[in-house]
């Protein structure tokens, strides 16, 4: 009786293991279908910015090496100093765009100013905020916020 239980035991040891392995490789093997542009950004952190309505928007925060990797999404966006502790000056643009992923480039006609304006802090960041009506909010963060980048010459 113990040598049918030690069986046993290692014949379901083997089967568990190998069905942890196949599985494994079913989830490595799905990865490679995903298309790169869908892939889950690992972001720096999250932040709120409230807009003159008094509303709390959260943000998401990357680094700008991750800009031309959004999904085609409509998004509000900010462009920051500092990926933490947000002041006012710590906001340099504000935007909204029907489509993240052809707006959010490294070709983004403000990407100049903010770099300029970025200072020692270890940034610039891009924060996005996932919304149906991403001009609404764009609209409610300007009532708020001053940004140096938004300022029209």
């Amino acid at each position: 009786r113990d040598r049918a239980h030690f069986y046993m035991w290692n014949l379901q040891k083997i089967i568990f293991t190998t069905k942890a392995r196949y599985l494994g490789s079913i989830v490595y093997r799905i990865a490679f279908l995903i298309p790169s542009d869908r892939i889950l950004m690992q972001n720096h952190s999250t932040i709120a910015l409230t807009g003159q309505s008094g509303t709390s928007y959260t943000f998401d925060v990357y680094g700008l090496d991750k800009l031309g990797n959004f999904e085609a999404i409509p998004v509000a966006y900010a462009f920051l100093r500092d990926n933490k502790s947000i002041i006012d000056s710590d906001v340099l643009y504000i935007g909204a765009t029907d489509n993240a992923k052809n707006r959010l480039t490294s070709n983004h006609e403000k990407l100049e100013c903010v770099e300029d304006n970025d200072g020692r802090y270890g940034g610039p960041y891009i924060a996005i905020h996932g919304t149906n009506t991403p001009f609404t909010v764009e609209s409610d963060l300007l009532g708020n916020y001053n940004p140096p980048c938004n300022e029209t010459n």
